[in-house]
Formats: structure tokens, sequence, C-alpha cells
């Protein structure tokens, strides 16, 4: 008779077990590779429990794909609408055209262009935010955030942009009544739009490809972007300290007004930010 490491109902009828076949039973039970093969094992039953979510994905909310599809939808209204301004933006970046002729001869039809350009890189800066944060997990230095809470960052960072348009604005305002020089800053405020809208033209393209593919190409996709904005930003300031030298500024005074108009909006909202997440 074979022996099994086992018991059944009819053990009344059988021998006596061997020691070898009464220490198995004193362990657990058959083994796996009795039935199953030498492969085989068992595995202890588990309990699947709910786990909470500490860091949820910035990209991953309704608001921010609305977000993506209005950049979208602003970028194609104006390349189909305003192809013409476009290329003057160009053409004022390469020279071709003198930006203080634009600011003399400029049109209805091109200041509705650098306002509606303006919202798309007001609507773009929030998108790149939120794309940066997501893919650096800046959300690791934050405290949990709900899912509502991620939804509500994009029109926190939207009214955070806007403050700093505004107050850009308000300073420009004042700082050219007090030196009764209001028009020396209408042209630079204009200068400004011109180098917003020629950011906007250039950058949609880059973000809509990093917002829209999440692959592993989408690295340096983001890493072009970031270099696009340096290479503008340095065009910028460029332009900003010809843009004073050509008008007899002292050098001090265009570093005084980077500080006051350009500077200290951002450094607010990054003290604001690290004292967040103290």
């Amino acid at each position: 008779m074979m022996n099994v490491p086992f018991c059944t109902d009819c053990d009344s009828l059988l021998e006596p077990f061997g020691e070898d076949v009464v220490d198995t039973l004193q362990v657990s039970g058959p083994a796996a590779d009795y039935f199953f093969g030498s492969s085989s094992r068992l595995l202890g039953q588990t309990e699947a429990l709910p786990r909470l979510v500490d860091h949820l994905p910035w990209i991953d909310t309704y608001a921010y794909e609305a977000l993506v599809i209005g950049v979208f939808i602003l970028a194609c209204y104006l390349l189909c609408r305003y192809r013409n301004s476009i290329g003057v933006l160009f053409k004022m970046q390469t020279h071709r055209v003198p930006l203080e002729k634009i600011y003399e001869e400029q049109t209805l039809f091109f200041k509705n262009f650098l306002r509606i350009a303006l919202v798309l890189m007001a609507l773009l800066g929030v998108g790149i935010v939120i794309r940066l944060g997501d893919f650096w997990h800046w959300g690791d230095w934050l405290p949990a955030l709900s899912h509502r809470d991620v939804n509500w960052m994009v029109p926190v960072i939207l009214a955070a942009f806007a403050g700093v348009v505004l107050y850009r604005y308000l300073a420009n305002l004042v700082i050219g009544g007090v030196t009764r020089n209001r028009q020396f800053f209408d042209r630079y405020r204009f200068m400004n739009r011109v180098f917003s809208a020629f950011g906007g033209v250039l950058l949609t393209p880059l973000f809509l490809l990093c917002a829209l593919y999440d692959g592993e190409g989408a690295r340096w996709i983001i890493y072009l972007m970031i270099g696009m904005i340096a290479l503008i930003f340095g065009g910028y300031l460029g332009s900003s300290y010809r843009f004073f030298v050509v008008r007899n500024v002292s050098i001090l005074q265009w570093i005084l007004y980077l500080c006051t108009v350009e500077i200290f909006p951002l450094s607010l909202l990054l003290f604001a930010g690290l004292r967040y997440t103290a």
C-alpha cells in the first residue's frame, strides 16, 4: 500500500504512519511539489488593503487637460488669423524691421494680436510650470494634495501670473509718472509685449509635444524647451539693456528697474512657495 502524507476518512483501516510521514504532517500539511511539481510553491493568503496616494500627478487632472486644449485652440487661432503679424515678430527679431518703426506704425489689428498673444503666453507659462513640476516631482516637497487641490493648481498659478503682469503694468505707470517720461516706458512695455508674443509662438509647439507625449522622448523635448526659454530670456535682457543704453540711461538705473519691476514680483512668489513647503 502507498503511503500518503495526509489523512482521509479511512485512516482507521490503514497501517500506522511512519516517522517520515508524521514529520511531514506536523509541519503544515502536504508540500506543493507533491501535487504540482518541484518548481511550484504555496502562497499565503493576503488581503489587498487600499493604499492612500500621497502625491498625485500634476498633469493627470481635468484642469491641466483643459489648459492644454485652450493653448492648442488659441495657437491655431493666432496662426490662422494673424499670420502676417507673426511674420512681423520674426522680422523684428532678425532686425529686418526696426522695433521703433513698428511701434510708430502699429495698427489696431497688431495691437489685438499682441493682447491675444499675451493671453497665450500666460496660459503657456502656467502649463510649463505644471509640466516641469510634474517632471521634477516638485510634489514630493509639498504636503499631500487631494485630487481637488491638484485641480486648483491651474487657476492659482494663473492668478499668480496675472498678479505679476498687473504689478509690472502699474509699476511702469508709476515710474513713468514720477520720472515724467511716460513715453519711454510705453515703448519699453511694447518691447516687452513683443518678446512675450515671440516666446509664445516659439514655445507653444514644444509645450504641446511634451504635454501630449509622455514617453522617454518627452525628456529631451523638455530639455529643449528649457534651453529655448533661456535663449528667449537672454535675448530679452540684451534688448532691454540696449533699450536703456541707446537712450543714455545709466546701467545702474537699468539694474534698479530690473530689480523693481522684473525680479521683485518673482522673488515674492518664490518666497511664498518656500514658506508654504517649510
